[in-house]
């Protein structure tokens, strides 16, 4: 560790933001404005813009890992909170519990000020940051309703029994929710800016603890776990057992997605049931890749007139959508670090879409069904030459 990170006695518990007390949040607040404040090495600016702009964007997409680097970040910048607040801890936000879906974005992070101890109205420092370039984060968040089909999707993700399946899977629910957010969120260049952000991918890091703890033995690739983050002062190997940490999850009022239940040090954690997801159908949308901007692929089946402005919340000709994060200013710099430079040589991937219900109305139509794939800009507006090709799709049955 070098002098910009503390050393602190854990394990600490991180806890879902909407479960903290008003104790909790005032040292979460006062330790994020100190932080933005800060315009030293390790300050918010520094640290935020490891993730894009203005550094190269050290943070990989799509590649095995992602996991493991994201937890050496996000450690990183608690860390960097509890140089200001020592017993401040990090929340994590639970995107598909039943408050999300019913309201969206936690109370905390979305008002401009808020009332502190002493009764004085101060600026909300978990409501925006300044970012690469100077101005404020910003955010335009979709209606709340969306996160039903994240939590779909994340629950097909915690049944994968090999890393890099599940790797690839939670990465899909994770950059759907950088594109319901939109504004910053949606571009990995100032992503991190965003105070949402780290409890976020607080969240995504949760999801992979219990999944660990479900399949334990699962190796990650020796590839992975032997790189060094040398912008983080880490490497995989120290993070990749959460015991080894200094910190641990909570049990939940409302726990996390899994199928199973998990011994951690604070006892027995009931883990919500899953509904079985057999049989399913899956369409795969393959050879896609990271593009400067951030697009929605937005899925109808058996409705030739769907366009952007067709219901997708109750339409059972809705199929489900991918979003592609969008690099942003960062482009280049990744493309330089990940050797994508060289003719030829770029990173695709596919993203799978459970398209079972969608196709039980088409079955009792007579079984044959169209796809129809709209691509739509983060504002949900139709983009007319998209900067890659329609890509191919094919289906899969899971029994």
């Amino acid at each position: 560790m070098d002098n910009n990170i503390v050393e602190t006695t854990g394990p600490f518990v991180r806890k879902e933001i909407n479960q903290l007390s008003a104790e909790e949040l005032q040292k979460l607040r006062t330790a994020y404005a100190l932080l933005q404040q800060e315009v030293e090495e390790g300050g918010y600016q520094q640290v935020a813009g490891l993730h894009g702009l203005p550094n190269p964007a050290y943070c990989p997409h799509h590649q095995p890992n992602f996991l493991p680097w994201h937890r050496a970040y996000v450690l990183r910048f608690e860390q960097a909170l509890q140089r200001h607040v020592p017993d401040v801890t990090l929340p994590y936000w639970d995107w598909v519990s039943q408050e999300s879906q019913a309201t969206g974005l936690p109370d905390a992070v979305v008002e401009s000020t808020y009332i502190n101890s002493e009764g004085v109205e101060v600026p909300n420092p978990l409501y925006s940051a300044q970012q690469a370039g100077g101005e404020q984060t910003t955010r335009s968040p979709r209606p709340s309703w969306w996160f039903r089909f994240f939590e779909r999707d994340l629950a097909i993700a915690m049944q994968q029994t090999n890393f890099i399946d599940f790797s690839n899977r939670l990465e899909a629910p994770h950059d759907s929710v950088h594109g319901w957010v939109g504004g910053s969120m949606s571009q990995v260049a100032f992503a991190a800016f965003d105070p949402v952000f780290w409890m976020h991918h607080a969240y995504v890091d949760r999801q992979w603890y219990i999944w660990q703890q479900n399949n334990p033995g699962v190796p990650v690739p020796d590839d992975v776990a032997q790189e060094i983050y040398e912008e983080l002062d880490m490497s995989a190997n120290d993070i990749l057992d959460i015991n080894n940490l200094p910190y641990q999850y909570d049990e939940s009022t409302e726990p996390a997605v899994g199928a199973r239940r998990v011994i951690t040090p604070f006892g027995l954690t009931k883990f919500r049931a899953v509904e079985s997801m057999q049989p399913r159908v899956e369409l795969t949308i393959h050879n896609l890749s990271m593009t400067s901007e951030s697009f929605e692929l937005r899925i109808f089946l058996n409705d030739p007139n769907a366009d952007h402005t067709s219901l997708v919340n109750g339409n059972p000709h809705f199929a489900g959508s991918v979003f592609l994060f969008g690099m942003g200013g960062a482009m280049h710099s990744m493309e330089m670090d990940h050797g994508m430079h060289h003719p030829g040589h770029k990173v695709t991937f596919e993203r799978a879409v459970d398209i079972t219900n969608a196709l039980d109305l088409s079955a009792s139509q007579g079984g044959n069904f169209d796809i129809k794939m709209l691509i739509l800009d983060v504002d949900g507006q139709p983009v007319e030459n998209p900067p890659f090709e329609m890509p191919s799709v094919s289906l899969k049955r899971h029994p």
